[in-house]
């Protein structure tokens, strides 16, 4: 691979890659990959689960079938208990634990789960219509956070950055 400098990206490594056609996807959008089709958006989606409490002992939901992001997991309601009710997240396993609640307590959690991890940002757009499905993207290398698609969130920047994508905020510059 080749270093590169390119427009609104400070340094780093560009390949053509495929990407899935199926939306119109915008430049400096952060992607994930997929092993048998190549890269898809990376934004984390957000997950509702309700469950009722059949005792008062803490209770796991396997809540998550990919990764769910940092601090995302929050208790939005719960029927009838106290507001002691805790929340505590394995990331690893991906079980969220709900406990110190009441019996029979219907407790909604919400938290954002991502599909594909980020690990790449387009460099080029991406029309839906595209008959060959390869794009210019970045894959390593250091960008600034005003240069995104969107405001991404602190767990998204350390996804990037343990996949070699260093995201910097620029001094005097908002997104």
């Amino acid at each position: 691979m080749m270093s590169l400098k390119t427009e609104g990206f400070e340094s780093g490594y560009e390949l053509m890659v495929s990407v899935a056609t199926n939306a119109t996807l915008s430049a400096k959008q952060v992607m994930g990959w997929d092993n048998l089709t190549g890269l898809y958006k990376a934004t984390p989606t957000a997950v509702t689960v309700t469950t009722t409490m059949a005792t008062s002992t803490a209770t796991a939901l396997t809540a998550a079938t990919y990764a769910i992001e940092y601090g995302s997991p929050a208790i939005l309601s719960v029927s009838v208990g106290t507001s002691t009710t805790k929340i505590t997240t394995n990331y690893s396993t991906k079980v969220i634990t709900i406990s110190s609640h009441t019996k029979n307590a219907v407790i909604k959690v919400g938290y954002n789960m991502y599909t594909y991890e980020p690990c790449a940002v387009l460099s080029e757009d991406v029309d839906k219509n595209q008959t060959i499905g390869y794009a210019k993207t970045l894959l390593n290398g250091v960008v600034a956070d005003s240069d995104l698609y969107g405001t991404l969130s602190a767990d998204t920047k350390a996804r990037l950055a343990k996949n070699g994508i260093i995201v910097l905020e620029r001094e005097g510059v908002t997104a």
